[in-house]
């Protein structure tokens, strides 16, 4: 089962333990619940396996960039080193300047899969989240301009730290009994 939280009750009066928590459990139409703190190690396992136009472009590149640049990167050079490597750099691009239009291409379409996959994480992510993730930032950054008595803080309504659940358990006269539990994420 999972945690849940009364959204109608960041905008009541805080006179309870927690954001988010009131006593109205028995009402199934008003809780958000919290079910996927369980899935948040295969999700980031997912989002990691989704990486692959990393791992495609460096099997495509295989070091001719480190190559090509011959060492120039490096700090640790005189002046004349540096401008006999530039000097053999651009005779050869000036040599074979149409020569890698496949290593251009290769490199775009990796870049644009990188892309499609930003775009297609975002939308997971807003869907794992339920609709909360595509503006969390906004709501975030909005906080510091609102009253600190009147503002609900979108952190804890999204990332609650103290949740509520039902714990059903058999009393002793073996009858199914409800409690109230507070679950607390620290």
């Amino acid at each position: 089962m999972t945690t849940f939280l009364m959204p109608d009750a960041f905008s009541r009066p805080s006179s309870f333990a927690h954001p988010g928590l009131y006593n109205d459990y028995e009402q199934e139409t008003g809780k958000k619940h919290y079910n996927y703190y369980q899935w948040v190690c295969f999700v980031l396992f997912f989002q990691a396996l989704l990486c692959f136009p990393k791992w495609l472009w460096k099997t495509w590149e295989n070091g001719l960039m480190t190559h090509i640049v011959c060492e120039l990167n490096t700090g640790l050079r005189t002046e004349a080193e540096k401008n006999k490597k530039k000097e053999i750099l651009i005779k050869y691009f000036l040599k074979h300047w149409n020569q890698h239009h496949w290593y251009t291409f290769q490199y775009w379409f990796c870049e644009l899969l990188c892309l499609l996959n930003i775009i297609l994480q975002m939308v997971f992510m807003n869907r794992f989240f339920k609709g909360d993730f595509l503006l969390y930032g906004l709501k975030v950054l909005t906080l510091d301009d609102e009253d600190q008595e009147d503002r609900v803080d979108h952190m804890i309504y999204v990332f609650p730290r103290v949740t509520k659940c039902i714990f059903r358990k058999f009393g002793p006269s073996g009858s199914l009994e409800k409690l109230d539990a507070i679950l607390s994420f620290h």
